[in-house]
């Protein structure tokens, strides 16, 4: 168990405990106490540890036997006698403890941490729980960060939210899945290629007798007609039990159904004796299926919150846009300045998304205030102390945010 430790100077309020020499080095001032000290060091030993939350003590043992502190006898977690640490020497009260492990020297050492009781070799003492997701304080249900941040990528621009006349407009490209690119090049064969509206443009390619499949998890219904717009003329495409052959212009299915995961469409061309499988678009009952810039995108994914947009094939300004300020002002970096408008990049893009529908909830908020230039206290809306903050001038009267407001954090 580790908390707070300082490589230089072994950290305020922390403590580590060295099984070499069996010794617990304290907070503060890098003092090192031995307790039950025994110099010899044999591979394979196995420590165990029980540590009791509510007294905030804690039992070190080796191989089976708990440890004795100094000259006194072995402690015992389950009677809650003689723990080797407590909150009178090394635990520091209301602190949060964790397994972790070090090394120094010039030596070779590895350490191997077993939470499942299936690996044990000894059994888990009476009164205490493994630490294992099912008995951590959320109870048995780990929480997902993806339900209040995602990273996403897509084409910088595109529909713009609205689908235009003969498009269906979405995030298609994500559901586009491929054995590898032709020469590896995900820029210029990318999968956006293949939902720009340009059936006759530089096509999706993957590598040489390779194959993609297009799944997406909201299924498009078919009335009658898929037709898919292929430059290579070897292999097999498929769809709704149908095989077609591409004749290096377009191919068409015919029939009703949809397009989803447990029907999806896919092509290959292996065997084909070296030839790539091209994607230039999909067109269902006379509509184009075209990407979402990656902005309208990034606000589907979180409809309230920050989203955080890069160019990632050119060198343009990092821009923030949210749902405070508007939907389509951004702030940048590192440029300085007040908001302007959101400038859609010319390529493969990445958002970095946050969601602030329930601040208490995602720990994530967007407030604006007027400063005065004196000091004050904001309320945050968020449920608990903030661990990071980022501060930006973005407009008024002043000409401070012209050009000198730089971000604070």
């Amino acid at each position: 168990m580790t908390r707070g430790k300082n490589n230089a100077s072994w950290g305020d309020n922390g403590w580590y405990w060295s099984p070499p020499i069996n010794q617990l080095a304290l907070d503060g001032s890098g003092s090192v106490d031995a307790y039950a000290a025994d110099p010899t060091w044999a591979t394979d030993w196995i420590w165990q540890f029980a540590y009791d939350s509510d007294t905030q003590e804690c039992w070190i043992g080796r191989n089976g036997v708990w440890l004795a502190v100094n000259s006194q006898s072995p402690g015992d977690p389950v009677a809650g006698t003689l723990p080797f640490v407590d909150t009178s020497n090394a635990l520091i009260s209301g602190a949060t403890y964790f397994p972790g492990s070090f090394g120094s020297g010039s030596g070779s050492t590895g350490y191997e941490f077993y939470f499942d009781p299936e690996m044990w070799q000894e059994d888990c003492p009476e009164g205490y729980n493994p630490l294992s997701s099912s008995n951590v304080a959320y109870g048995s249900t780990i929480l997902n960060g993806r339900d209040h941040f995602r990273a996403i990528t897509g084409p910088g621009s595109g529909a713009d939210g609205t689908a235009q006349p003969g498009e269906i407009a979405g995030g298609w490209s994500q559901y586009l899945t491929v054995s590898g690119y032709y020469q590896n090049d995900t820029t210029l064969y990318a999968k956006t290629h293949a939902f720009n509206g340009n059936t006759g443009g530089t096509p999706f390619t993957s590598e040489a007798d390779g194959n993609w499949t297009f799944a997406p998890t909201t299924p498009i219904p078919v009335t009658s007609t898929v037709t898919l717009y292929q430059s290579n003329n070897a292999g097999t495409t498929s769809w709704n039990g149908q095989n077609l052959t591409p004749n290096g212009t377009s191919i068409t299915f015919n029939g009703s159904g949809e397009i989803s995961q447990s029907s999806p469409i896919t092509s290959t061309t292996a065997g084909s004796g070296g030839q790539s499988c091209f994607l230039s678009a999909i067109e269902v009952d006379g509509e184009i299926l075209v990407d979402y810039g990656i902005l309208p995108n990034a606000q589907l994914t979180f409809p309230q919150g920050l989203w955080w947009i890069k160019d990632r094939t050119a060198t343009g300004q990092h821009q923030l846009v949210d749902s405070v300020r508007g939907l389509d002002q951004a702030l940048t970096s590192p440029q300085k300045g007040r908001q302007q408008e959101y400038s859609f990049p010319g390529g493969s893009s990445v958002a970095w998304c946050w969601d602030a529908s329930d601040p208490a909830k995602t720990g994530f908020n967007i407030i604006t205030y007027t400063g005065n230039g004196t000091k004050r206290t904001l309320q945050t809306g968020l449920d608990g102390n903030t661990d990071c903050v980022l501060i930006k001038a973005y407009g008024g009267t002043s000409t401070y945010a012209d050009s000198n407001a730089n971000w604070l954090w």
